[in-house]
């Protein structure tokens, strides 16, 4: 696959970058700092990476002591990969994508235990909530799921930060079953 959209999203550090600014305004210094594991030349390129190919924003530009501080917002229509952007993908492309969405949720969950003591953990006041459930739908069923729940997250993703309202994760997928 030639250098595209497809992968400037399918690589990890950028995803978790598109990831942390979903639905917020976040300066670099506010990403460095929720991933400290990164360095901060490594996440500034990768940042760059994706202005320039348009998937970030710089919403506002600030001075701050002799330099500017930019503001960046997620594109949320630049993430959507087009048909023919989908056609163009390989089975090792497809594998890499979802290998980095189930990675992406594994450490999603591991920060969320690392952020509790054990003992402390409490999922049911904590909202956590996760299942899998094989569902018998027509073609017309599905697409009209597909768009109620799609619908649904995008009516309350541009939520902005509040006192009363907690940072949560949602993660989507609906897979065909195989016949084996």
């Amino acid at each position: 696959m030639s250098k595209s959209k497809a992968d400037l999203i399918l690589h990890p550090i950028r995803a978790r970058i598109i990831t942390e600014v979903s639905g917020r305004q976040l300066t670099a210094k506010v990403l460095a700092e929720t991933m400290p594991e990164i360095p901060r030349t490594t996440l500034y390129r990768h940042i760059n990476a994706l202005t320039k190919g348009g998937i970030l924003v710089v919403v506002e530009e600030n001075q701050v002591r002799g330099t500017v501080e930019r503001v960046y917002a997620l594109n949320r229509e630049s993430t959507d990969l087009s048909p023919e952007e989908l056609s163009q993908m390989t089975r090792e492309d497809y594998e890499q994508a979802f290998t980095l969405f189930v990675t992406s949720l594994l450490e999603d969950f591991s920060r969320y235990l690392d952020s509790h003591e054990p003992e402390k953990i409490d999922p049911v006041a904590d909202g956590l909530k996760f299942g899998k459930v094989q569902l018998h739908l027509t073609d017309s069923e599905f697409e009209a799921l597909h768009t109620e729940v799609y619908d649904a997250i995008e009516a309350v993703v541009g939520n902005e930060p509040s006192a009363d309202r907690k940072p949560r994760i949602a993660s989507v997928s609906f897979l065909p079953k195989s016949n084996t």
